[in-house]
């Protein structure tokens, strides 16, 4: 393995180093040390911590490499796929062998009970993390595909100032899984204040004074007459209704001659214009009979109400 990791430091250039090349120098060293001790997880852990301390694509190809050692085809195939994808200072023949790697490992996971599941993100600060740790160990940062063997997992999306997302997944084929989540921000709830209320003094009431209600209901005999006639004019419409009705059916009768059908239509030409006047009569009055009724029933009856303190005294005609 240590060959291995030397032959990938001779072959990157060198980068530009931007964040601290001495803590990533130590990383290195130490994952060397467990190389050597034959721990390939740790080494490839502490690789990645190099990069972190020093991005440059050497640390994420030695990563790689270990866990490629390390019969870690998940993790073997993301973190080789990064390195030749960003590794633009590799040397060419160097990047095209570690490429025919990828794709080696890329048909053992697809022969392999394994699924993918691509990945995309929003904001661009999304994290993914897998609970359990397994199989990655590590926050998954940006988008891209990734593989994991078959089983069911848990998944959680997180960004500073957005909602947690979390998802299930079962992962039971080979056919590749969309994780497409968009996290929702943060929402602060203003602190509010109470409102505060003017102390309401009690309302004094007066002293109430006798009240009278003046004036007589009129007399109920006019509606009532109008009620009568209406309900005797419409008695008599209907009676001439039925005989012009009786005298019309009469005159359809096959038996009749046409002098008969002539007199039996004139009859109940003659009952049912009777009929019609009755029922103009009904309506005139009821009418008149609705609006004497309203009047009676409107107009308030003379009614004093006194107060007694614990309660009202009311008097007067009803």
């Amino acid at each position: 393995m240590r060959s291995v990791l030397v032959a990938i430091t001779v072959g990157v250039l060198s980068a530009t180093a931007t964040a601290d090349p001495e803590q990533a120098k130590q990383l290195t060293a130490e994952a060397e040390a467990l190389v050597t001790s034959g721990d390939l997880i740790g080494a490839a852990a502490k690789f990645r911590a190099a990069y972190k301390a020093e991005p440059r694509p050497e640390h994420m190809c030695n990563s790689g490499v270990a866990y490629h050692k390390a019969k870690d085809l998940p993790r073997s195939h993301r973190y080789l796929n990064q390195c030749v994808t960003m590794g633009g200072s590799l040397d060419a023949s160097y990047r095209e062998n570690l490429r025919k790697v990828v794709d080696s490992i890329e048909q053992k996971l697809v022969a392999g009970d394994f699924t993918p599941i691509d990945i995309a993100l929003e904001p661009a600060t999304a994290v993914l993390v897998i609970e359990g740790g397994k199989p990655y160990d590590e926050e998954l940062v940006g988008g891209g595909r990734i593989w994991v063997p078959y089983g069911a997992y848990r998944f959680f999306v997180r960004a500073p100032g957005f909602v947690e997302h979390r998802s299930e997944i079962t992962a039971n084929s080979h056919t590749a899984i969309p994780l497409r989540v968009t996290l929702e921000p943060t929402i602060e709830k203003p602190i509010e204040k109470p409102i505060e209320r003017p102390i309401e003094k009690p309302i004094e009431k007066p002293i109430e004074k006798p009240a009278v209600a003046a004036g007589s209901r009129p007399s109920k005999v006019p509606p009532v007459v109008a009620t009568s006639l209406t309900a005797g004019a419409t008695i008599f419409a209907a009676v001439f209704l039925v005989r012009a009705r009786g005298f019309a059916d009469d005159a359809e009768s096959r038996t009749n001659t046409i002098e008969d059908y002539n007199t039996l239509h004139d009859k109940a030409h003659t009952n049912q214009r009777i009929s019609w006047i009755g029922w103009g009569i009904a309506g005139v009055g009821a009418v008149a009979s609705t609006v004497l009724w309203l009047r009676v029933l409107r107009t308030p009856a003379r009614v004093e109400v006194t107060s007694t303190g614990t309660g009202v005294a009311i008097r007067g005609r009803f």
